[in-house]
């Protein structure tokens, strides 16, 4: 229930001309929670959204290639499939912003920083 509220569909007021850009957002990390408010502004600003598909063993298998060390966390190395899935998509851009802290789940804890490696992903490159 949790997954369809979050990425369903809404409309969006149009608040600039329509473009012929596609945004790329990938089904990850803070994703999950922000995505709804990411869908409304750029669809506002005129652009088209793209989600990737949802995450799957054959996903994670297909971005393994792109990954530059096997030490790092399994929410990482999916990543990189999610990403693949978009390029494969052709959007035009892809949103992954670095972000350096993270919101805290519960009231009272402070913010904590991000993994590094995750900080660094917005920078990822296909190297096909």
């Amino acid at each position: 229930m949790r997954e369809k509220l979050l990425f369903k569909d809404r409309k969006s007021a149009l608040l600039s001309p329509e473009k012929d850009v596609t945004i790329g957002i990938p089904r990850v990390l803070d994703f999950w929670e922000s995505y709804p408010f990411w869908n409304s502004f750029f669809r506002s600003m005129g652009f088209r959204v793209q989600l990737s598909a949802r995450s799957s063993l054959k996903m994670y298998e297909h971005g393994l290639s792109q990954i530059p060390s096997d030490t790092i966390c399994f929410p990482s190395k999916l990543a990189h499939g999610h990403i693949l899935d978009l390029i494969e998509k052709r959007v035009d851009r892809i949103f992954m912003p670095i972000m350096n802290r993270m919101i805290p789940e519960h009231e009272g804890e402070n913010s904590f920083h991000a993994c590094a490696v995750l900080k660094g992903y917005p920078w990822f490159k296909n190297k096909r």
